[in-house]
């Protein structure tokens, strides 16, 4: 199956969202992290050499600042989203993470942003039996904006929802809008759903 079409048929359950940008962040001196949960990421070959260090480091991201309550190994398969299908998982949960290399032209871009009005710079899917990140890259062509929207969806990917407050969150769904790197706010909702300490967390703007 064609990487559009595993996409078309998992859409309608996608979660969409925009990036935000980068920051210094403080560090704490902390204690060891609850038990660590594991994702291992399938990256398109469709990406640059440039690209897909960016994008492996966007999820390295939360694994660093979260101190490995979650963390994320690579496949060292090869896989490409215009031969290779998207597997679905016959177990109880997968841990596998497709990072599929889209353009706006391509039909599930176009589908999801006919369905919520406006331009997605990437979208997120995270269930039990399939999980994909889908980065739009005709519009993420600035290595900059590329890592703040893979921060955002990797957001998604470990179970975050919007936070809709203006330029304290990296989880705002604006670009624009949104903080310079992962905040206090995103750590809270983080630590309630992985059952951890935000205080003993990385963020910025401390």
């Amino acid at each position: 199956m064609s990487r559009l079409a595993c996409v078309l048929v998992l859409f309608a359950m996608g979660i969409l969202a925009l990036g935000c940008s980068a920051s210094t962040k403080v560090v704490k001196n902390v204690t060891p992290p609850v038990k660590s949960k594991m994702y291992v990421l399938h990256v398109d070959e469709l990406f640059s050499p440039v690209e897909r260090a960016i994008v492996i480091d966007t999820f390295m991201e939360w694994e660093r600042d979260t101190r490995g309550v979650v963390s994320f190994g690579l496949d060292s398969v090869p896989f490409n989203s215009d031969r290779d299908e998207m597997e679905r998982s016959t177990e109880k949960c997968t841990s596998d993470v497709y990072v599929v290399h889209m353009k706006s032209t391509d039909k599930p871009v176009r589908q999801v942003e006919k369905e919520k009005g406006y331009s997605v710079l990437g979208f997120t899917l995270s269930n039990c039996k399939q999980r994909f990140i889908v980065l739009v890259m005709d519009r993420l062509t600035d290595p900059t904006k590329l890592r703040n929207v893979g921060v955002h969806e990797a957001g998604h990917l470990v179970g975050l929802d919007h936070i809709p407050v203006p330029k304290e969150s990296i989880m705002f769904p604006s670009m624009d809008l949104a903080a310079t790197c992962i905040t206090k706010l995103d750590m809270k909702q983080f630590c309630l759903l992985h059952k951890c300490d935000w205080r003993q967390m990385v963020t910025c703007g401390d």
